[in-house]
């Protein structure tokens, strides 16, 4: 198994450390550009990167999602929930605490490497075709006639599941099982801020024959203009 860390050389000599004693190959970095040289060239397991304030920049957290099939863990040195809701907003699959717990930070990349099998086993390459809208399963990514994005979990999930429905309305009710399960009971106005930006999302990407209508007092569905049936289709 391989990991690339990127950050302070302290914090990343622990985390090899740690990775050693398992058999796990870890990489260690604090250099942007040469982790971003050696993304190109080996595919890791998952890629840890110390995002507290003051050190990697949020935004880099979001590119480097972009541009990876795999997992990016953001290591944070305080349980900062403002802070950990950011980085997970920007693509992070999950969050370790620095320093590093043992039994944590083995659990942690354990589940990365379960949830990166199933994505190979399930997911990956999968693309559902709704009109010229398609959302890649595994990368969190839609595409429209304009280009490409990448979506944050909880707007993904949403959109996955109208489009899964198929020109049929989804109840506020299943959303919010769907994407919040049993966490705490979100604002009441998170799933219309969340359809509002999903719109401008898709009118941004020019997905022209695609609309986010709402079902006054029901919920919200996906409707195509031209009634292309749902897809899915392996690339």
């Amino acid at each position: 198994m391989r990991f690339l860390f990127l950050g302070p050389d302290l914090i990343g000599c622990e985390a090899k450390r740690l990775a050693e004693a398992k058999g796990w190959n870890l990489s260690s970095t604090d250099d942007v550009v040469v982790a971003n040289d050696l993304l190109r060239e080996i595919e890791f397991q998952a890629v840890l990167v110390y995002a507290d304030q003051g050190a990697l920049p949020c935004a880099e957290i979001s590119a480097l999602r972009r541009m990876l099939r795999s997992p990016v863990v953001a290591c944070l040195s305080e349980d900062n929930p403002q802070r950990r809701s950011r980085v997970l907003k920007l693509g992070a699959l999950t969050t370790v605490r620095y320093p590093f717990f043992d039994g944590e930070f083995y659990a942690a990349l354990t589940n990365l490497i379960v949830h990166k099998i199933e994505i190979q086993r399930t997911h990956i390459h999968t693309v559902r075709q709704f009109g010229c809208l398609q959302l890649d399963l595994a990368s969190q990514e839609v595409t429209g006639n304009a280009g490409t994005v990448f979506l944050p979990r909880k707007p993904f999930q949403l959109l996955d599941l109208l489009t899964a429905s198929a020109n049929r309305p989804v109840s506020r009710e299943r959303i919010l099982t769907r994407l919040y399960g049993l966490e705490d009971e979100p604002e009441p106005k998170v799933i219309d801020v969340m359809i509002c930006k999903l719109r401008r999302t898709l009118a941004k990407i020019d997905v022209d024959d695609v609309s986010i209508l709402t079902d006054r007092g029901f919920g919200y569905r996906i409707s195509c203009a031209h009634h292309q049936a749902q897809k899915e289709l392996a690339a």
